[in-house]
């Protein structure tokens, strides 16, 4: 049972950021899934800056978490991620377009960095 402050193992209260940081220990990606999780549930504001700053974030989970899904298939299909029936290798090309176009992601986590962090303007 996961509650927002423990979780309960054994009989008795875990705190919840120990037992997901051990659970989670060592797992690839699994931080992109959390935060996907976590993303929708906070409001939106729609004055001002922060919706470009909210879409600057979705639109880097988006291709970062697309562009692992296809590479992680192709990896866990071994040869076969390449056969053409699995069609994985033509999900690759618009996967890795998407970290790259319209705005590439590093660019992204400069408009992040700038606006949700205060930090220098580094372009």
């Amino acid at each position: 049972m996961l509650t927002a402050d423990y979780t309960v193992r054994r009989g008795r209260r875990v705190p919840l950021k120990a037992t997901l940081d051990g659970a989670l220990q060592g797992l690839d990606g699994i931080e992109w899934i959390v935060v996907a999780r976590r993303f929708p549930e906070e409001p939106v504001p729609m004055g001002g800056r922060d919706v470009g700053l909210w879409a600057s974030m979705a639109k880097l989970l988006a291709s970062e978490t697309a562009f692992r899904a296809v590479d992680q298939a192709i990896q866990t299909h071994g040869g076969n991620g390449f056969g053409k029936e699995y069609r994985f290798i033509q999900m690759l090309a618009p996967a890795r377009l998407m970290k790259t176009a319209p705005v590439n992601n590093e660019m992204l986590l400069n408009f992040i960095a700038e606006r949700a962090l205060d930090l220098p303007r580094s372009y």
